[in-house]
């Protein structure tokens, strides 16, 4: 079915643009904060699910993580199918934060990677996960790869 491409990651009679989870790092947050010419950055503009904390970890770290199986909490199992490929919703006003076209800008210039094999390389932020097992999670559960 042609509009089952779109949320190849998504269950069945669920409709999400492609996944239902986006994870981000702290790293990818500090990465971009240091690239931008406001120094910030801040996670609502990139609207993941689950931001997960990292403090050893330099750079964009969720670029290598495709295929790997990710535990979060004692319940919830995610599989990493995809980097997440940004448009412009980043760049717009979110609440309180004012419009920020360097939200994309830094990731167009420094993080223009392939989001999955079927895509040319596209500016990203964090990955696209899908439920393997569901789990409530909580502030600061650990989390491991399988």
């Amino acid at each position: 079915m042609a509009g089952r491409a779109l949320a190849v990651g998504s269950p069945e009679g669920t409709f999400f643009d492609f996944a239902p989870v986006h994870v981000m790092t702290t790293s990818t947050l500090t990465r971009v904060a240091a690239l931008a010419p406001s120094g910030s950055a801040q996670a609502e503009r990139y609207r993941p699910n689950i931001v997960l904390r990292t403090p050893l970890t330099q750079g964009f770290a969720e670029n290598d993580w495709i295929d790997r199986t990710l535990h979060v909490g004692t319940g919830l199992v995610l599989r990493v199918i995809a980097r997440t490929p940004r448009c412009a919703i980043p760049t717009l006003a979110h609440g309180t934060l004012p419009a920020d076209t360097a939200a994309l800008r830094v990731l167009a210039e420094h993080n223009r990677v392939i989001p999955m094999e079927s895509m040319g390389p596209q500016p990203c932020a964090g990955v696209y996960g899908q439920v393997l097992r569901p789990g409530r999670i909580r502030l600061g559960d650990p989390v491991h790869w399988a």
